[in-house]
């Protein structure tokens, strides 16, 4: 009889571990896994959306800037202006649209890997320093858009000669 009581104490309070917890432990790892790789996709096109906005802002006012220093006239061309900072060609469509009543010009400028749709306009005040604008459009989803139309984001500068 002692010999069974002996066998007995040495295995009470230890259990092994049952196919329930198991599986509810894989189910919380798979969990959190799954977790981390959607909030770091979503980080991702998040840093993505960032950049090609930044990369638009610095385009659009990088070629106000350098207008507005050569005087806001009608002759300015940003081909020679920038040079060879960024990948600018001339367009033949006014996209996207014009904010102001004459146009200057449209472009398509590449930088980041990503095309940019700019338009300058400009219009004269009677007594007021010519309004100068810019407005620039890009594609948020599909970078490398050869049209205007394919751009889901834009936004538009306006601003006076002098200032």
């Amino acid at each position: 009889m002692d010999r069974m009581n002996s066998s007995r104490r040495n295995h009470v309070g230890i259990e092994g571990i049952g196919l329930v917890e198991l599986m509810v432990t894989i189910l919380l790892l798979v969990s959190v896994v799954a977790a981390g790789l959607s909030y770091q996709y979503y980080t991702a096109l998040a840093a993505r959306s960032s950049d090609l906005h930044i990369t638009a802002c610095r385009v659009g006012m990088t070629l106000l800037e350098a207008w507005k220093a050569q005087g806001a006239g009608a002759d300015f061309a940003p081909l020679e202006a920038i040079g060879s900072e960024l990948v600018i060609t001339d367009s033949a469509s006014i996209e996207p649209p014009a904010a102001l009543a004459n146009v200057l010009g449209s472009y398509i400028i590449t930088a980041a890997r990503a095309n940019y749709f700019v338009t300058l306009s400009y219009q004269d005040a009677a007594d007021e320093p010519r309004l100068v604008n810019v407005t620039v459009a890009w594609a948020q989803r599909n970078c490398g858009q050869a049209a205007a139309t394919d751009a889901d984001k834009s936004f538009s500068w306006t601003t006076y000669e002098g200032y």
